[in-house]
Formats: C-alpha cells, sequence, structure tokens
C-alpha cells in the first residue's frame, strides 16, 4: 500500500472519535486529546507537541492536521484566558 493512499479501515479509524478523540496520527496512535494534554503540559510548537506524543515522526502524513489541531487549541486557550 501507498503511504499517499489510506485504505478505507485507515480513513474510518481517523474518522471515529474514541473516548480521547480522534486519532490524527494512525502511526503511533496520537489522539486529538494527546495533543490537548501535550499543550496543558505546555507544548506551544509543533515540535514540542512531537516531543510529548512522538507525532508525525513515523511518516508524517498527520503533520499538516496535527498543526492545524494546536493551533485549535492553542486559539482556544487564549480565548479563555
Amino acid at each position: 500500500m501507498s503511504r499517499n493512499i489510506l485504505q478505507s479501515s485507515e480513513m474510518e479509524k481517523m474518522e471515529q472519535p474514541n473516548k480521547d478523540g480522534c486519532v490524527l496520527c494512525l502511526c503511533l496512535n496520537v489522539t486529538s486529546g494527546s495533543i490537548r494534554r501535550a499543550v496543558e503540559a505546555g507544548a506551544r510548537t509543533f515540535s514540542e507537541v512531537q516531543q510529548y506524543t512522538h507525532c508525525a515522526k513515523s511518516c508524517g502524513m498527520c503533520a499538516d492536521g496535527i498543526k492545524a489541531e494546536l493551533t485549535r487549541l492553542l486559539a482556544e486557550a487564549k480565548r479563555q484566558q
């Protein structure tokens, strides 16, 4: 299977939220909840989120989605201040 084409079962896994949120990094099973915890622990950059979760360190296809979630969470945190 090409890394650029996700199988339908992989897409379903990404789209179905579990108790920890949607899976954003299939290779390492990093969820939106994992990204939220990284931000709550002080991560403010993509690199810091990677250090906390190890996301996007395998194939890297999730990097844009992780960055978008990080941006959303940081904006949400700023609004709540």
